[in-house]
């Protein structure tokens, strides 16, 4: 059985995104790349961070 891996804190890793469109190019759905980092916005994640702590702290 495989367990979910993330990290902590939860974010969006720009080379997985990278690499599904490169594999969205390579069959076909897409046509071309486009620069993603543009359109990834982590505030919100790191606004929460600040404001809560870790899992299994109290």
């Amino acid at each position: 059985m495989n367990l979910p891996v993330y990290d902590y804190p939860p974010k969006v890793r720009l080379e997985l995104l990278n690499e599904m469109q490169g594999l969205m190019i390579k069959h076909g759905l897409l046509k071309g790349a486009t620069e993603l980092s543009g359109f990834i916005d982590a505030g919100i994640v790191e606004t929460v961070m600040q404001t809560q702590s870790p899992p299994g702290e109290k």
